[in-house]
């Protein structure tokens, strides 16, 4: 995983956009042009949206998660299962926005591993308090912010299937196909960790798939 990337918290506007995210895709898959992808997209309005600007802020939205995947994992998002779709998309998402990787691996992961399900308000607090003191990008967000933080990654969660809904929030740990697995494992085994995927496990995974 990489050591350090820039401190995005645009997702605040934006949710996992399952469908839109597949839908583009499986445009790349047949374009292979990001450009060509981006007319038939706006040109098109593929996505389905209301407005124009809709549409773009969407588009680059998904394209800057997507642009993070490698081309196996692109592939295997536009053939997948839809929980696979899911998961890949979850996994992105850590990967470009560094607070919600380390809620996945600071919380959501060490909970798991203490046998606890649900997630706290307190659990949110807590560590939004500690990203706070390490981030100074944080500690100049408005309260607002701070609320639409908490609700985009709570949809999020929902959205990606980690957690049963975003009232309740009990985690629900993903069952990782071989699908998935080899394809994350090809870039980095320990981006699998995202997925409340234990050391131990992804050893086995590993194994199993060589």
């Amino acid at each position: 995983m990489a050591a350090s990337r820039p401190y995005r918290l645009s997702f605040s506007g934006a949710a996992l956009q399952v469908e839109e995210s597949i839908k583009i895709a499986q445009l790349y898959a047949d374009l292979k042009d990001w450009e060509a992808v981006q007319a038939e997209v706006v040109g098109e309005n593929a996505l389905q949206k209301n407005q124009l600007k809709t549409t773009v802020r969407s588009f680059y939205e998904v394209r800057t998660r997507l642009k993070e995947m490698t081309p196996l994992q692109m592939e295997r998002l536009a053939e997948g299962t839809f929980t696979e779709q899911q998961q890949l998309l979850w996994v992105a998402a850590c990967k470009v926005y560094p607070f919600i990787g380390a809620f996945a691996l600071e919380v959501l992961l060490n909970k798991i591993q203490a046998f606890e399900y649900i997630v706290h308000e307190s659990d949110y607090t807590e560590f939004l308090e500690a990203q706070t003191l390490k981030e100074p990008k944080l500690q100049q967000v408005s309260d607002s912010t701070y609320q639409k933080l908490r609700s985009r990654l709570y949809r999020m969660m929902e959205e990606a299937g980690i957690v049963n809904n975003r009232e309740e929030r009990v985690i629900t740990p993903p069952v990782v196909t071989t699908y998935v697995a080899e394809a994350l494992i090809d870039e980095d085994p320990k981006l699998l960790r995202y997925l409340l995927v234990s050391d131990r496990d992804i050893r086995q995974l590993i194994n199993r798939i060589k």
